[in-house]
């Protein structure tokens, strides 16, 4: 699946994350209706817990999952539902099954729970897993989930306990799995809060679990309607209350494609009258051009779903307004015109939109840069600066905010540099996973609670351990002519000992090992692997394949990791065809006029040349006039005078300054000298990029101990990065924020940073 996604990635970024429509959904709801959800009017016999949920909150949150799932979406035949209820034992209350037409029909059937004085939790997930592998509903295209809510912790423990629930969800990992904790009426037991925490280790382990905690019933709907948010694309807010006397007013963005309006009702059979009117004062007619319209009997869920026409330009940029003549609860979702892009680094989509993980483990020595762009549907870049803000939750749950970034480069390209070890320090001594939750834009104008356009969560695996940090040269090809060698480089080296990193490349099943050069190099001559390629090959034929380089490597503390591998395309292409000559008469030879020498080769015969031992120009005779000479050596030096001298001085202070920053050497833990300033480098070797190696007639740094040239500081998309000689992309961008850089001697460290204040060893 890496594979795979690593691919699309490279050939089509916009396809690898995004499809045309939402993936339709097989969903298995799962009800806790244990004593404890229940009123204390309702309990019976043996329950001493009781009151999670008295106003049945969890029945009104699933008729709301019913009727908003897939509705609106252009294939909303497809989604399907079932519904499980467990207290003492599980209940399949209603069969997996298509959802369009019985979305009223399940919501009578959830409507009247009895309590139960179990918590049989597993034996109803064992019961929905069941469902989803054998029902005869069941679509393979379809994306399988499962919802549950429940307030405790199961009991009887006994074939419930947390490795018991793991095994259970190991073994169904294709399941997507959201999970919602309801807090109760009072504090949580200390069993609870453990089972909670229990739960959102699992999320940061497992990228199919959801976990979402509730403090309250009140929030049961929002939760609810988050899950089908998620799910379909669209950015939920919190539910409002709306009255007779408080109408509620929203904004409807520029930037909006679709609204879904969620009514829910005291009850099923209220007659409560609910109005749209959109910001021209015209009231939303159900069922009319672009408008979709639900409204059961006896569930008491609303729902609108408003799209082109009906949501034109005219109507945006401005706010509309929802009233009602009795209160209602009313969520308002919405769609954007854009989406979130991740360009790095490597991701590849889960099977939940807009989830994306990454494809290799990031080191956290040099941090992690992710780097990201806005896409309209057709794949347009948007340039209009937008916020991005959001979360990051480390591996220990612990969550934090992300420094908002509200400008994008020219390219409409957003950075954001994450300090994992800052963070979450035990980073840097065991692997973990950190979670991003990344929005863009605004959808309101005045909120105390922005309402984001677009979003999308990034798992992303950190760790210090080897990883094939570069592959060079590249663009990789297999030719005739080939001479050079591959030069693989390994990140985090100092995470292992030589002898127990292992290097190699393949090509169609056959297998290289490549050779250590020392500090994580390690290199090869593909020669023979070529030769077997373009072998394949008709003469003058090319082809596209893949060469995968893999890597086995075991830690200091003797845990040996899983083989790594990381694909780059290589272009094949065989010798040229030689075209087979055909013979041809021999023409009988006419006879030629003896030739007039010409004794100084400049094109005029010494017949007519009055300087016939000297070359000269055909305008004076074949003679060369002085001036003319001296003119052209003149002018020829004039030229090499700008060229070597001039124009690099012009240059460095005009059209290509060299990059701003500052260098110290790291040998052994002890700074070398003062901070070297990349600028004034550049500005005396008048360069705009800075090599820095051993070799001084190569090197404009010259560092004792590292190769000739290593690495190069360049400008690049406005910004400071710095790359492997022979890469043509860079692993690293600097700004303020010191960078560490490990070269090829590895009691060597570079460390740069534009402040030259925060340079130290």
């Amino acid at each position: 699946m890496i594979l795979i996604a690593v691919l699309l990635a490279a050939a089509a970024p916009v396809a690898a994350q995004e499809s045309d429509a939402n993936r339709p959904v097989d969903m298995m709801i799962l009800i806790d209706n244990s004593c404890s959800m229940f009123p204390q009017n309702m309990i019976i016999t043996g329950c001493d817990v009781w009151g999670s949920d008295p106003g049945f909150l969890r029945i009104i949150g699933a008729d709301l999952f019913l009727a908003r799932l897939g509705f609106g979406e252009p294939n909303e035949d497809q989604y399907q539902a079932g519904v499980i209820s467990f207290g003492d034992t599980p209940t399949l209350i209603s069969p997996l099954q298509p959802l369009t037409g019985i979305r009223d029909a399940i919501a009578t059937k959830i409507a009247n729970p009895r309590p139960g004085l179990a918590t049989s939790l597993v034996p109803a997930m064992k019961m929905g897993y069941d469902e989803l592998e054998n029902s005869p509903n069941r679509k393979s295209s379809n994306l399988p989930a499962m919802v549950l809510i429940t307030d405790g912790v199961p009991w009887p423990t006994e074939g419930q306990s947390e490795k018991d629930i793991e095994n259970l969800v190991t073994q169904h990992e294709d399941v997507q799995l959201f999970v919602m904790l309801l807090q109760g009426a009072e504090k949580p037991s200390k069993d609870f809060q453990r089972y909670i925490q229990f739960w959102k280790s699992l999320e940061t382990r497992y990228t199919s679990i959801f976990v979402y905690l509730i403090q309250n019933a009140a929030q049961i709907e929002e939760t609810y309607n988050g899950i089908i948010a998620q799910i379909q694309s669209t950015i939920p807010t919190k539910g409002v209350t709306v009255t007779a006397n408080q109408p509620l007013k929203f904004f409807v963005s520029q930037y909006l494609q679709k609204l879904v309006i969620t009514i829910v009702r005291r009850s099923a059979g209220s007659l409560t009258n609910v109005v749209i009117t959109d910001s021209q004062g015209k009231k939303i007619e159900p069922n009319s051009g672009g408008v979709g319209y639900f409204r059961g009997q006896q569930n008491p869920v609303e729902i609108y779903s408003i799209t082109a026409p009906r949501l034109s330009d005219k109507v945006k940029n401005d706010y509309w307004t929802i009233t009602s003549d009795n209160p209602v609860t009313v969520l308002v979702d919405r769609e954007g015109t854009y989406r979130i892009n991740v360009i790095s680094p490597v991701v590849a989509p889960t099977e939940v939109a807009n989830v994306f993980r990454s494809v290799e483990r990031e080191s956290p020595v040099d941090g992690v840069v992710v780097r990201m762009n806005l896409l309209t549907p057709d794949g347009v870049a948007v340039k209009d600066p937008q916020r991005i803000w959001g979360q990051i939750t480390a591996p220990n749950g612990v969550v934090s905010s992300l420094a908002d970034i509200t400008t994008p480069d020219s390219d409409g390209v957003y950075t954001l540099r994450l300090s994992v070890a800052t963070i979450f320090p035990d980073i840097m001594q065991q692997p973990g996973r950190f979670v991003l939750q990344i929005n863009a834009g605004s959808a309101e104008q005045e909120s105390t609670e922005p309402v984001p356009i677009a979003s999308a969560r990034l798992i992303l695996d950190v760790g210090r351990a080897p990883y094939i940090r570069n592959i060079a040269p590249q663009p990789l090809e297999c030719r005739p002519d080939w001479s050079g060698e591959l030069r693989v480089s390994i990140g985090d080296y100092d995470a292992t000992t030589e002898d127990k990193v292992h290097v190699a490349v393949s090509i169609s099943g056959q297998r290289l090992p490549l050779s250590s050069k020392g500090a994580g190099i390690y290199s090869g001559d593909l020669t023979s692997l070529c030769q077997a390629q373009m072998a394949q090959l008709a003469c003058s034929g090319e082809q596209n394949t893949t060469l995968t380089v893999l890597l086995d490597a075991v830690l200091l503390d003797g845990t040996v990791l899983p083989t790594q591998q990381r694909d780059t395309p290589l272009h094949v292409m065989a010798p040229a065809c030689t075209a087979t000559p055909y013979p041809t008469a021999t023409p009988t030879p006419t006879p030629t006029p003896t030739p007039i020498p010409d004794r100084d080769k400049d094109g005029l015969n010494d017949a007519v040349d009055r300087c016939p031992d000297t070359w000269g120009l055909p305008s004076d005779h074949g003679c060369l006039p002085i001036g003319a000479m001296m003119g052209t050596i003149g002018g020829l030096v004039l030229m090499g005078t700008l060229g070597v001298f001039v124009w690099p001085w012009v240059k460095v202070r005009t059209v290509s300054p060299p990059p701003m920053g500052y260098l110290v050497v790291c040998r052994e833990g002890e700074r070398g000298a003062e901070p070297i300033s990349i600028y004034d480098t550049g500005m005396i070797h008048r360069v705009s990029k800075i090599k820095i190696g051993s070799n001084p007639r190569r090197a404009h740094i010259v560092v004792d101990g590292m190769m000739d040239v290593e690495f190069i500081v360049e400008r690049m998309a406005n910004q400071v990065a710095i790359r492997e000689i022979g890469d043509r992309e860079p692993f690293a961008f600097f700004d303020q924020e010191v960078r560490l850089v490990r070269t090829s001697d590895p009691k060597l460290i570079l460390k740069i940073s534009s402040d030259s204040n925060k340079l130290g060893c």
